[in-house]
């Protein structure tokens, strides 16, 4: 399977922390967010990663690479102005199943239990998310009974 991360923000809003990162490279623990992420998936068995780069990519292509040394295998498609979110994907030609996450996310769920409910459900696009604690300023997801997302609801402020 092929995870597509989006890697290519500028990060405004952490900018106060430190501005001479891409957000996906922030340190957690001692680690970037991005390599959270890639060895997170690689344990559920994605060794094929495709990150959609723009702001300072060098910093990431440098940290990472080809992949190897992760032991995983990454390509790269590098954005010559931004694109918006998900906007290079018209751009990239993909398989019928790929992961796409956003490259500045904390995550750790089974990727099987995922596919299958995709699978079961015959869904054209299954979303990943969590319940809100602070729904006031969070974009959100409306789902019906079946699991089925009747709206989306967009934070202007946190676009």
């Amino acid at each position: 399977m092929l995870a597509v991360i989006l890697a290519g923000g500028k990060g405004t809003r952490i900018k106060e922390y430190d501005e001479s990162l891409p957000k996906p490279m922030l340190s957690i623990a001692g680690k970037p967010i991005l390599q959270w992420q890639i060895e997170s998936l690689k344990s559920e068995g994605v060794y094929d990663f495709l990150l959609v780069v723009c702001y300072k990519y060098q910093k990431i292509a440098d940290f990472f690479g080809d992949g190897s040394e992760f032991g995983v295998k990454i390509k790269y498609f590098i954005e010559p102005e931004p694109m918006g979110t998900a906007g290079a994907l018209f751009k990239i030609e993909l398989p019928d199943e790929f992961l796409l996450i956003n490259g500045d996310l904390i995550f750790d769920f089974t990727l099987e239990d995922m596919l299958s409910f995709h699978r079961q459900k015959q869904a054209l696009i299954t979303l990943f998310t969590h319940p809100s604690s602070h729904p006031f300023d969070s974009s959100a997801v409306f789902v019906d009974k079946n699991s089925q997302v009747m709206a989306l609801e967009k934070n202007k402020e946190n676009s």
